[in-house]
């Protein structure tokens, strides 16, 4: 029984043991990234043998190709590789915080984008305990970053007090070690927006735009974001001014400020401030430009508005088959949104039922070390009373013989 016993611990050991032809093959992938496409490193991590890969090999392998379907925007498929790939980091016990910290903050941003908030602040959470766990006293640019990113999720969920108590531990971290102070001050000023504190916001994004630097993303974002509390308190005139002067600087610097993305936003927001000032005419030719864009926006209910603003427009100067036309593109837009929540509880779904198979393979191995662990006590215990025994017997013996020679002595001395 304890020979079994001893066979079976030690093969459960072999199994943690990395293997050494598959770690040259992820090495080799570590040194493809970003020299070679996406589709020569995945058609090699595809060519690993994953049978022979020990748990923590093969987490590596599906945190690689998470990566690559979330790049590919399969969000589900992502999510499922990312997910066996914390479980299978949990279960090879090795204590890999940065592969832990990557795996949750990856989540959390999908969840986020997908505006699945709650869901994604669990994750920033985690990735922020492991963070914390590595950085021990000494503050760091990850732990700034994903303050940022819970910030955003508090704010999607509008709780506003959370996403600024967030947003000030950030700023807390000094500049060196932290996010973009820039970053933080943009999404601090839309929360106190959204709470009615506009002054506090106008003021906050005037220092930003008088402090950051002319070129910066983070001063033409400012400008932009201040035109979009004008907009909150009614002030189109003013919002406009913002609106077109970010967008100028966009268009004058080009690069990544002109990305469809950040167009439609300027655009979507022109033709917003000026449907609601009646100028409908101008209105359309930017509202338009938002529609040619829409594709590349995030599509949500707000977004999406850009069609209903249009069709507004052409209804008030009296073309109705432009405005036939752009309703039915608000419906069609308003029936992919909803798709896209059917699919998004799919995905809360498979969220949910991953963390309850996450748990259970990770108690199933801990029992399994218990067990093991059990294994080895009997093991050394038994061995240990055998030595006792062994002993004992020893002593037994020496004893017997002494006697025996004893006696022997005495039998000499009585005949003499």
């Amino acid at each position: 029984m304890w020979f079994c016993s001893l066979l079976t611990f030690l093969s459960l050991l072999s199994l943690g043991q990395d293997n050494d032809r598959v770690q040259e093959m992820l090495d080799e992938c570590d040194s493809l990234v970003g020299l070679d496409s996406l589709e020569t490193v995945l058609s090699m991590i595809d060519q690993i043998p994953i049978d022979e890969a020990s748990d923590y090999q093969k987490a590596r392998i599906f945190l690689y190709k998470g990566w690559f379907e979330e790049q590919r925007r399969d969000y589900t498929q992502c999510l499922l590789h990312y997910h066996q790939s914390l479980n299978l980091l949990s279960l090879s016990g090795q204590k890999q915080a940065w592969m832990d910290i990557t795996l949750n903050k990856n989540i959390g941003n999908i969840c986020q984008n997908l505006q699945l908030f709650e869901e994604s602040i669990h994750y920033y959470r985690r990735a922020l305990k492991s963070t914390r766990y590595l950085s021990g006293e000494k503050q760091s640019f990850e732990e700034s970053a994903l303050l940022f990113n819970l910030s955003g999720s508090y704010h999607g969920m509008k709780k506003y007090e959370l996403a600024v108590f967030n947003l000030e531990e950030a700023l807390s971290i000094d500049s060196v070690n932290g996010f973009d102070t820039g970053s933080i001050k943009n999404r601090m000023g839309l929360v106190l927006g959204d709470m009615g504190q506009f002054d506090d916001a106008i003021s906050l994004y005037e220092e930003l735009i008088d402090d950051a630097d002319s070129l910066s993303y983070s001063r033409i974002k400012a400008i932009h974001n201040q035109g979009r509390i004008f907009f909150r308190m009614k002030d189109y005139e003013s919002a406009l001014s913002n609106y077109f002067h970010a967008l100028n600087l966009k268009l004058t610097f080009g690069g990544s400020f002109c990305s469809n993305a950040n167009l439609f936003f300027s655009y979507h927001s022109i033709g917003q401030s000026l449907a609601f000032t009646n100028k409908c005419q101008e209105a359309i030719a930017f509202l338009r430009r938002a529609s040619e864009t829409y594709e590349f926006s995030e599509k949500s209910l707000e977004d999406l508005k850009a069609f209903k603003y249009l069709a507004d427009c052409y209804s008030r100067i009296g073309l109705d088959d432009s405005t036939s036309y752009y309703q039915k593109e608000f419906q069609k837009a308003k029936n992919e949104y909803h798709r896209n929540q059917e699919e998004l509880k799919a995905i809360r779904q498979h969220l949910v039922a991953s963390d309850i198979i996450q748990v259970y393979e990770s108690n199933r191995r801990e029992l399994e070390k218990s067990k093991i662990e059990q294994y080895w006590l009997w093991i050394v215990a038994g061995v240990a009373v055998l030595l006792v025994v062994a002993v004992v017997l020893v002593i037994r013996f020496r004893m017997k013989r002494r006697d025996a020679e004893v006696a022997s002595e005495f039998q000499k001395i009585l005949k003499s």
